[in-house]
């Protein structure tokens, strides 16, 4: 990989990462937030979305939600566990694409969307072992002599 694609890698991972990061850190700190504010609205598969947001379901997935995006966005900026924290933010994406879905034949992009866009970036993120370029993971898989696909 040539100098100039580890630099755009490295930036990719933490610009997302502290997108992540701060997008999580908002919600923690919102009394307010849930994720029916988001999953109210879905387009699509709404059963499953009803039933994220049921009365005993809405707690522990806003805390989730919250914890997991701002977990995932200290992952990625600091390189820690990359491969696992991308994927799992890939997932989170893929879902939120799921329950609003882009497929408009009149609109602009037709199925391509942020989301898209970010489970796409979190895969090469993943793929690329990101988080090996000026991050974390280097020291602790020299340290521990890893070689896992998690990290």
């Amino acid at each position: 990989m040539s100098k100039c694609a580890k630099k755009a890698l490295f930036l990719l991972r933490v610009s997302l990462g502290l997108m992540l990061l701060f997008h999580g850190w908002n919600k923690i700190t919102n009394p307010e937030f849930t994720v029916a504010i988001v999953l109210d609205n879905a387009t699509n598969l709404q059963s499953l979305a009803g039933w994220l947001t049921a009365e005993g379901n809405v707690v522990w997935v806003s805390f989730l939600a919250a914890w997991g995006q701002f977990l995932v966005g200290i992952a990625l900026t600091f390189g820690i566990f990359t491969t696992l924290a991308a994927w799992a933010s890939a997932l989170m994406f893929a879902m939120l694409y799921l329950f609003f879905p882009p497929i408009d034949p009149k609109a602009l992009f037709f199925i391509v969307d942020f989301h898209f866009l970010l489970v796409v970036a979190m895969g090469v993120i993943a793929e690329t072992k990101a988080g090996l370029l000026w991050g974390a993971d280097k020291q602790i898989g020299k340290k521990y002599k890893l070689k896992g696909c998690w990290f």
